[in-house]
């Protein structure tokens, strides 16, 4: 009988371990999927940054940056806006951006800021870095080894936003 006993808390022991392993795996999961959260839509705010060779005075006006996503990838856009005085304008266009569990993203993208210059139209590299949480998106986008007919430069941008309905 008590060979009988030792056998049976032995498999109901082994199947508590199991159970409380697979419900600890599949609460991490669903933490794991809550935690990316929906951020697709318009982000209505202004720049709090901007400079281009040197700190530009930040307006009032706003701008729409518009945040597409696919999974945990998203894209970052804000429509043609003039500099100052400049003699053209300047586009972001960031795409596929990992956007991490909690919200913020840092890394390097191709042709992310676009500036044409009276008919000249040329895409820099960037450096784009932020984090979108609680429906507000704020985030850096920085030119990497810029030059506009072989003059270095540096353009750099800083937006903060909240999601319209």
């Amino acid at each position: 009988m008590s060979e009988l006993l030792k056998l049976s808390f032995s498999k109901v022991f082994r199947m508590i371990r199991r159970f409380i392993l697979m419900a600890v795996l599949l609460l991490s999961m669903a933490l794991t999927i809550s935690a990316q959260q929906v951020v697709s839509g318009n982000y209505l705010g202004q720049f709090t940054r901007i400079y281009m060779n040197g700190e530009k005075k930040v307006g009032a006006k706003d701008f729409t940056a518009k945040v597409s996503q696919s999974g945990s990838s998203i894209n970052l856009h804000i429509d043609a806006f003039k500099l100052g005085r400049m003699p053209g304008n300047v586009t972001i266009n960031a795409n596929n951006i990992v956007l991490k569990p909690d919200g913020s993203f840092s890394q390097t993208v191709d042709k992310g800021i676009l500036i044409k210059i009276l008919w000249k139209r040329t895409a820099y590299s960037a450096k784009v870095s932020g984090k979108i949480v609680n429906n507000v998106l704020n985030f850096t986008v920085t030119s990497i080894n810029a030059s506009y007919l072989g003059i270095s430069f540096t353009a750099s941008i800083s937006f903060k936003g909240t999601k319209q309905a």
